[in-house]
């Protein structure tokens, strides 16, 4: 949703985090930020959203933890309606 040059500061920095979610007029902590980094897990940890690691079949380890852990992103579509968050 925001491209990397729409922002002043790099990840692990929420900022660009921040952006999308208020680009979508959604809380931080009625979301979820879905990636394959730490440095994605940890700006969506800090901001209170349910962090999402996708590790695309491999192992790794996150710290701080994300909330869940799925192999590919496919795995989403039977995920979100867990989370109790409105895909829309």
């Amino acid at each position: 949703v925001i491209p990397g040059d729409k922002v002043s500061k790099g990840k692990p920095h929420p900022e660009i985090f921040i952006k999308a979610f208020k680009e979508l007029n959604v809380l931080p902590t009625s979301g979820c930020v879905v990636g394959d980094s730490p440095y994605d897990i940890k700006p969506a940890k800090e901001m209170g959203c349910i962090a999402i690691l996708v590790t695309h079949g491999a192992r790794k380890e996150v710290k701080p933890p994300p909330d869940y852990v799925i192999n590919e992103v496919s795995e989403l579509i039977e995920l979100i309606p867990k989370l109790g968050i409105d895909p829309y």
